[in-house]
């Protein structure tokens, strides 16, 4: 995990706003007081004003870019935050903000006319069993992703990032007495983008579900749960809805076989039903997982998983396997470093994945390095992929950070951070390359 207080933009991450401020990762405030009361509502605000330097703006290999690459813009945002007690047993959250980006190479990405924002609105009432919660939400902000992660329609270029909107409307009750939960929900939302080659994924969805447990004894619990959703592509000619349904049967076992390490059996019996599709039969999937862990010293730390699942299905049956284990060192008061290592094999114990994957990495962080308060973090994974049918591709990612963060008054902070990260295929003769400097400072008022 990166330090804190640095902001890292790379493929998969969300560009322009995020809780705190847009953009920004904060620092916390030494003190701070209300900013605003409106009716019940006391308000804590923050501000912030970042500049960014950035020689790859959409986070795209070079002969993939559409434009300009190098850029220099500014990030300015504000928040109001507040979570309230009506009576004993409400509260209320209320959160709410606004983010504005200016490009000096890039206007085509200033979002000036039409701003990132976000506001979020929601309650939680306890009535001893029972528990109501509702939740209405509105975020627009810009995604930048890996083109694979990107849907684009056919005949359209190729981009980095996509900007929309998301609109989110929740209401749920959960109860629960001695052994026994039950619970149902129903969720809406709206998913709009601004770009036109990003209109084909335009849809309204709609989810509603139910779900209730016992507690057979103290290891073994049993559970039904039920789903039905309804996704409309708006823009389809003629709009087209799909139409999934999922019953689950669930029967959670910790196995007590030995002291250590723990194991899981759960058996689920799942009917899933798409309108798309011809009607399901009921089917079972067993999953066993095993996990441990040992302190060997103060400082170092090793632990290892696996997971074998057995999925009978009409046609065939699906089996996975997967291991991995992780080495967690405390070199010293300041630095610590992480080795983990996972691997999905095919044909292993029957397992029918298509891909042999391996994933190999390591962290390594250091506070106070070279001077106080200076934060660095660098990072490398390695990912073998042998699909059964295919070539192999192998993938090096790395990433470097140098953050130094400093209060400049009870209430102002400042982070000065350089970013680096590099990606490189034997898929692709060109790297995916970004270098990124940010100087950024927060006001809590």
């Amino acid at each position: 995990m990166l330090p804190d207080v640095t902001r890292i933009k790379r493929p998969g991450s969300k560009v322009g706003f995020f809780l705190g401020l847009g953009g920004l990762l904060l620092l916390p405030a030494t003190g701070s007081a209300q900013f605003l009361r409106l009716g019940p509502f006391d308000f804590d605000a923050k501000t912030g004003l970042e500049g960014i330097y950035t020689t790859n703006v959409d986070e795209v290999r070079p002969s993939e870019a559409t434009a300009e690459m190098e850029d220099y813009y500014a990030i300015w945002s504000f928040d109001l935050f507040s979570t309230t007690a009506f009576n004993p047993n409400t509260k209320v959250q209320l959160d709410t903000g606004i983010s504005i980006e200016k490009h000096a190479n890039r206007p085509d990405l200033d979002n000036s006319e039409s701003p990132f924002g976000r506001f979020l609105l929601r309650f939680d009432t306890d009535l001893n069993r029972f528990v109501v919660y509702g939740e209405v939400s509105y975020e627009k902000s810009s995604d930048s992703q890996t083109l694979d992660d990107i849907f684009i329609p056919e005949g359209y270029p190729r981009k980095g990032r996509r900007i929309g909107s998301t609109l989110d409307y929740l209401g749920g009750v959960d109860w629960s007495y001695d052994r026994y939960s039950a619970g149902a929900s129903y969720e809406y939302s709206e998913e709009r983008y601004d770009d036109e080659d990003y209109k084909d994924g335009e849809k309204d969805e709609a989810t509603y579900s139910y779900y209730f447990s016992i507690d057979l004894l103290q290891n073994l619990a049993i559970g039904y749960e039920f789903e039905h959703k309804e996704t409309a592509y708006i823009n389809d000619t003629p709009p087209e809805t799909i139409i999934e349904e999922t019953q689950t049967i669930n029967l959670d076992w910790d196995l007590q076989l030995v002291k250590r390490p723990r194991v899981t059996y759960t058996l689920a019996i799942e009917n899933e039903e798409k309108s798309t599709t011809a009607p399901s039969d009921w089917q079972l999937t067993h999953t066993v997982r095993v996990e441990d862990d040992w302190n060997f010293a103060q400082n170092l730390a090793f632990g290892y998983y696996a997971s074998y699942e057995y999925k009978q299905e009409y046609t065939a049956d699906e089996i996975a396997f997967l291991y991995g284990a992780t080495l967690d060192h405390q070199i010293n008061a300041l630095a610590s470093q992480r080795f983990s290592a996972e691997r999905q094999p095919v044909e292993t114990f029957g397992s029918t994945d298509e891909t042999d994957e391996t994933t190999l990495s390591y962290l390594l962080e250091i506070k106070d390095i070279f001077i106080p308060d200076l934060k660095f973090s660098g990072g490398i994974t390695h990912t073998i992929s042998v699909p059964v049918d295919g070539p192999t591709e192998r993938t090096w990612e790395y990433d470097v950070t140098f953050a130094h963060s400093r209060s400049l008054t009870r209430n102002l902070s400042r982070v000065l951070a350089y970013n680096y990260s590099l990606e490189q295929s034997n898929f692709y003769d060109e790297d995916l390359e970004v270098h990124e400097v940010s100087l950024s400072l927060v006001y809590t008022f």
